[in-house]
């Protein structure tokens, strides 16, 4: 519930393996505060998985948090969240499921893989080195992720911090590098619908197929006072329409505004499509135009 406290806990050597809403510490967090809790060791699980916090939700409040966790799962897989709510892509002022995460940070490495008993979960998706999925109502502030991103060659939204973003980010870092197929990024794999990304570095490198990139894989919402210097490298992974890569933003269609770049951006095969800054940005419609301001490469 919302009153619920969870506070000054430390486990160490821990061992977690389950299928569901696994966590190192907690498995579902429905509301409240978890503070001070610091976690080491391994978490295996499937969907919602973290290092501590497979789930949480219901408005809850989490701070003061930090893990060392080698994380495995196969969608929704954090170093310390693996969601921090519903899916809710969109702003809802009648749903407050959502979590905000403050003064955290995750050392350990990230891996999604494919479910191995299903036929429609073929590929890892929404993983990140802090948290696999920030929904809508989520808030991420004061993080960092130091961890290796590994989505394997398959793997979908995979970032140094966030696989995919849907809230608000700010004030953050990632210094480990990411892997994967489809929109990958040194900070997220994917920022989107109503979120926002304010004050954000990443260094680590990034390599995948297309929609890669030193910060965000792809950019659809608003992205600022940010920075990429890690190498972006398109790789010969499977079968990709087109191959697209840029040293901060691979495809572009919201707001990047105040940014640098200053990775190198390389590919392993040829006819792609790369930028220092932005590999490909959208304009021309409503819901798809790409604005580039107050930023060098």
């Amino acid at each position: 519930s919302s009153e619920s406290v969870i506070k000054e806990v430390t486990v160490t050597s821990l061992s977690v393996t389950g299928d569901g809403y696994v966590g190192g510490v907690i498995g579902r967090h429905n509301g409240g505060t978890v503070r001070n809790v610091s976690a080491g060791g391994a978490v295996t699980g499937t969907g919602s998985t973290g290092g501590i916090i497979g789930r949480s939700g219901s408005d809850a409040t989490i701070s003061d948090v930090s893990a060392s966790v080698t994380v495995t799962g196969t969608s929704f897989v954090g170093g310390v969240v693996g969601t921090t709510g519903k899916p809710i892509t969109n702003v809802d002022p009648g749903e407050v499921d959502g979590s905000v995460i403050t003064n955290a940070s995750a050392t350990g490495d990230v891996r999604g893989i494919k479910q191995s008993n299903s036929e429609s979960l073929t590929h890892a998706k929404y993983v990140g080195g802090l948290v696999g999925f920030n929904n809508a109502n989520g808030t991420i502030r004061t993080a960092s992720a130091s961890g290796d991103i590994n989505g394997t060659e398959t793997g979908e939204l995979i970032g140094g911090l966030v696989g995919g973003n849907y809230g608000t980010i700010r004030n953050v870092s990632a210094t480990g590098s990411a892997e994967g197929f489809l929109q990958i990024g040194g900070l997220v794999g994917l920022n989107d619908g109503p979120a926002t990304i304010e004050k954000a570095s990443a260094s680590g490198g990034v390599t995948g197929a297309t929609d890669i990139g030193g910060l965000a894989g792809s950019n659809r919402a608003t992205l600022g006072n940010a920075s990429a210097s890690g190498a972006v490298t398109i790789a010969n992974l499977g079968t990709a329409s087109s191959r697209i890569a840029g040293g901060l933003v691979g495809v572009n269609s919201g707001t990047v505004r105040d940014t640098f770049a200053v990775g190198s951006v390389s590919s392993e095969v040829s006819g792609v499509t790369m930028g220092g800054l932005v590999g490909q940005n959208y304009e021309g419609t409503t819901d798809n135009n790409g604005t580039v301001r107050d930023s060098y490469w």
